[in-house]
């Protein structure tokens, strides 16, 4: 549907597959200081891997906010290493809530088209 630019217009919000992973996206986004935009936010820095060609990963931080974010961009299932000084300290997975150890060199095994997110 095309939205009408000066009047009110008011959005059907149908039910989608994706409505939960939009809702905890959107709520790190605005409680994580590492994801707000600007000056006021983190700088994003790309963690690079084994596998550069089909995954990607960065870091944002702020303050004490810290993101973690990897992303499997092929249809293959990947075995990810990542080795970094970025990867310190307790994170919690965003989509699960389970509480995660990472450190200097942390290895994921990724679904295709997968993606992880690690906030703290």
């Amino acid at each position: 549907k095309r939205l009408r630019f000066f009047d009110k217009d008011t959005i059907d919000w149908k039910k989608s597959d994706f409505r939960e992973l939009y809702t905890k996206l959107i709520h790190l986004k605005l409680q994580n200081k590492a994801l707000w935009n600007g000056i006021s936010g983190g700088e994003m820095n790309r963690l690079y891997t084994n596998d550069d060609k089909n995954i990607f990963a960065f870091e944002r931080e702020k303050d004490r906010n810290k993101i973690i974010a990897v992303f499997n961009l092929s249809n293959n299932e990947k075995d990810v290493k990542i080795n970094s000084d970025k990867l310190d300290g307790e994170f919690t997975n965003l989509f699960t809530g389970n509480k995660i150890k990472l450190a200097g060199e942390t290895s994921f095994k990724m679904k295709p088209w997968g993606y992880l997110v690690y906030y703290k």
